[in-house]
């Protein structure tokens, strides 16, 4: 049984709620749209637009035009999950309007790898959509909230992604190191973009073992076994920043990075 439209949870707090003002934020940050060809995915931030909406936004900027589907991976942060969850909604009310939800394959995919459907706030996957809605006002989403690190999971939830939305576009929702001194914030975040932007599961889940960080390791994981079913082969770098350059001080800083993914082929968009 559906639970119908989710409400948003994180409105006048992570993004403003005024519908004016979070257009012509989220627009700010986008900027002109700049399609890079061949784009399968990115990782984009998700914390609150003042520190990070510009990175999001140069990632959007750069994504297809016209994707039917987007497949939104983020972390949970608040509620234990096992595995994944598809939230079992109909759609996301935004203060831009409702995103509406791919059911169909979401529904597919509950059912033949065991997803759960629980519904529940999280500002990673909510801090997503005013951008979805402003850069493609009528396309689903799929939304997929895991912190799972087997890789045997993630290259079967990938798997299991690609076949039912058609190889969709991909958005894995993740912030990088968390409260470390600058200068030792910008060591680890090159050591997980580096990893990332090889576009190597492997080379990527070795970064993560050795201390580096990201809040959204096991959706970036995915996307990057997502892409290799998408035929891409290379990866970007479209926005790094820190929390110090939104005036958060040097001392605990957060990494903010936006990464695309290249070389395949959208089907769907």
């Amino acid at each position: 049984m559906s639970a119908g439209i989710l409400e948003p949870g994180f409105a006048g707090s992570f993004y403003p709620g005024n519908p004016a003002v979070l257009r012509e934020t989220v627009a700010g940050f986008v900027g002109p749209f700049d399609p890079m060809p061949g784009a399968v995915g990115m990782v984009v931030p998700h914390a609150g637009l003042q520190y990070s909406g510009a990175v999001a936004g140069r990632g959007y900027a750069l994504a297809p035009n016209d994707p039917e589907v987007v497949i939104i991976c983020a972390p949970s942060h608040r509620f234990p999950v096992r595995g994944a969850v598809i939230p079992d909604v109909t759609a996301f009310l935004t203060p831009l309007g409702p995103v509406e939800v791919d059911s169909e394959a979401a529904g597919v995919i509950r059912r033949r790898i065991g997803v759960g459907s629980a519904v529940f706030p999280e500002h990673s996957l909510e801090v997503q959509l005013p951008f979805v809605k402003y850069r493609w006002p009528g396309t689903r989403v799929l939304p997929v909230v895991t912190v799972s690190d087997d890789p045997v999971f993630q290259r079967e939830l990938a798997a299991a992604l690609y076949r039912e939305t058609g190889g969709a576009f991909f958005i894995a929702s993740s912030d990088l190191s968390h409260y470390h001194p600058l200068n030792e914030a910008v060591r680890l975040d090159s050591m997980v973009k580096d990893a990332f932007l090889s576009l190597s599961p492997e080379r990527f889940a070795s970064a993560i073992a050795r201390g580096g960080e990201a809040c959204g390791s096991a959706g970036m994981a995915i996307l990057l076994y997502y892409a290799a079913l998408a035929g891409a082969n290379r990866g970007v770098e479209a926005g790094y920043s820190t929390s110090a350059d939104a005036g958060a001080g040097e001392s605990q800083v957060v990494g903010y990075f936006s990464g695309m993914v290249l070389g395949g082929g959208v089907r769907n968009g």
